[in-house]
């Protein structure tokens, strides 16, 4: 599944931004905000009392990884529906996902998935 995740939204390193200065000047900027707080309501129940879960996205972030975020919580949400979202967030350029009550099969496969949304251009 992440394979086609990966393919059905083009994931690749460093392709996303050709500069810092295209990142911050991203005119998604309000559609990013949106998607954030789309994905905050729409997996509420996952995310446990007091932990920020996609309130850590935001501008700059690629409009791509809103979907594949969205895309990999609904496969895993039919594989194990107890999961938790921590906390997803952008941090050295790389997305980072902190999830709690999953396999180490999920891990892996989060970690496949996330080594592909990263881009040199967000490190500020």
């Amino acid at each position: 599944m992440i394979k086609e995740i990966i393919e059905k939204h083009k994931l690749k390193v460093d392709s996303y931004y050709e500069s810092k200065e295209q990142a911050y000047k991203d005119p998604n900027k309000e559609i990013a905000e949106e998607l954030t707080l789309f994905l905050q309501r729409k997996w509420e129940k996952q995310i446990p009392k007091g932990w920020y879960g996609f309130m850590g996205l935001g501008h700059p972030t690629p409009l791509s990884w809103f979907y594949a975020i969205d895309d990999y919580f609904t496969y895993l949400l039919s594989k194990n529906p107890n999961f938790k979202i921590l906390q997803v967030k952008v941090k050295f350029g790389a997305l980072i996902i902190y999830l709690d009550e999953i396999s180490q099969d999920t891990e892996k496969e989060l970690s496949e998935l996330c080594q592909t949304m990263s881009d040199k251009n967000l490190v500020y």
